[in-house]
């Protein structure tokens, strides 16, 4: 593997479960939320990269069973059309700034579009770091329709880790699956790494 795919894959907030942070429409794939995977409901933490977060009632986030590492988990809230919410920590092994993270996260999200139709940027929080808000509209090779990736990154220096938040979804069900992504944003916070 390159230094490229290694470093995106510390990036994305969706590479622990095999794909990119810009699925179009595809992901997760079947057998996602199969009782193999790892399931979480209402109050979540993960003592490994030390952030917790609270998953609404009715929702269940999944990661990879062990012995795969467990950095956050997804959750699936439509199949079709496919909408995914996460949330993970991976380390900054690169020691890469909040600036170049979002400057590989649009490359790559603009490398595996059809055409970037929007980019919007904006100042953001994740719990108590700074952080930055990416929201990318863009059509797909292959795929009918507008595509959102909703990404929020933050870089705590001094634990050397990256954390992400990030919706994918299709354009008309943005607006309902951005509330529930923003009900999730507001419980996040940092927790002890064991």
């Amino acid at each position: 593997m390159n230094n490229l795919a290694i470093v995106f894959g510390m990036l994305s907030c969706l590479s622990w479960q095999g794909t990119s942070a810009g699925a179009c429409g595809n992901w997760p794939t079947p057998g996602f939320d199969g009782p193999a995977m790892r399931r979480f409901v209402g109050a979540y933490s993960n003592p490994n990269y030390g952030f917790a977060v609270r998953i609404p009632d009715g929702l269940s986030g999944h990661d990879d069973p062990a012995p795969n590492p467990h950095h956050g988990f997804g959750i699936a809230l439509s199949w079709e059309p496919r909408s995914y919410i996460a949330f993970d920590g991976s380390y900054n092994a690169i020691g890469w700034s909040a600036a170049e993270m979002e400057t590989w996260h649009l490359r790559v999200l603009s490398d595996e579009s059809e055409r970037v139709l929007l980019v919007q940027r904006e100042t953001a929080k994740l719990g108590p770091l700074d952080a930055r808000r990416i929201i990318v509209r863009r059509t797909c090779k292959g795929h009918v329709g507008t595509f959102v990736a909703d990404q929020t990154l933050a870089l705590s220096a001094d634990r050397g880790i990256v954390y992400s938040a990030t919706l994918v979804t299709v354009e008309r069900r943005f607006e309902r699956d951005r509330v529930v992504l923003g009900e999730m944003l507001k419980t996040w916070k940092l927790s002890p790494i064991r």
